[in-house]
């Protein structure tokens, strides 16, 4: 059996402990409590996606492996994803990933999954350890709704900010918040993906936030 350390750590479990009889209740039964949690969602409804590292001594569990530790443990782990309502913050979904796969791998398990969950058309919200191409194209061609962080290094966001110049003041013809306290713009933008054969999916309502600090004179993007 598992059990939880300090520190988010777990022991290894012992060869005649592998699998209790309530963990395999519990993970015969998840599809189920997903299922039942997909029913108390509303279309439209916004659902954030999270994860955390929880390493571990040992090397019985499938899932302990060497990754990238968020927490900086020197330890193999595993990944825990929850993705939890934002009106209720009730947790509708959760799977546990090897500690190798990075965030930005494990999107197409969780969509496949809140699908065959039954989940109405939800709104997912991640952070930048989500965000790639390849995903972002994942989600245009499933038509999945998403409000992701975006990482600046990529193109479409390194044009825009190239666009104010330097920054002294007021960024250009930004906007100011005075809830979030931030100047931001939104822009809208065009992006096509080819699917299946000559096929072109268009990406629906697609929009860029970009956003500025003004005490710091920093640029950032969302």
């Amino acid at each position: 059996m598992a059990e939880a350390g300090e520190g988010s750590v777990l022991k290894g479990a012992c060869p005649d402990d592998d699998n209790p009889p309530y963990a395999v209740h519990l993970r015969d039964r998840k599809d189920e409590l997903c299922s039942n949690r997909a029913d108390r969602l509303d279309k439209d409804g916004l659902c954030a996606v999270d994860s955390t590292t929880r390493s571990a001594y040992g090397s019985s569990l499938a899932d302990i492996k060497w990754g990238r530790n968020k927490e900086h443990v020197p330890l193999p782990q595993t990944s825990e994803v929850v993705v939890y309502s934002l009106d209720s913050h009730m947790p509708v979904y959760y799977r546990t990933f090897p500690g190798n796969i990075p965030d930005s791998r494990s999107v197409e398990t969780i969509l496949t999954d809140i699908s065959h969950a039954g989940f109405p058309r939800v709104i997912l919200v991640t952070d930048r350890g989500y965000e790639s191409v390849q995903n972002l194209e994942k989600y245009i061609l499933r038509g999945q709704p998403m409000i992701m962080c975006v990482k600046m290094r990529q193109k479409i966001v390194l044009d825009r900010i190239a666009e104010f110049g330097t920054i002294g003041g007021k960024p250009g013809d930004m906007l100011f918040d005075t809830e979030s306290r931030l100047y931001y713009k939104q822009y809208d933008l065009e992006y096509d993906v080819r699917g299946n054969g000559d096929s072109v999916h268009k990406a629906d309502r697609m929009k860029l936030d970009c956003s500025s600090t003004p005490s710091a004179g920093g640029r950032g993007a969302d």
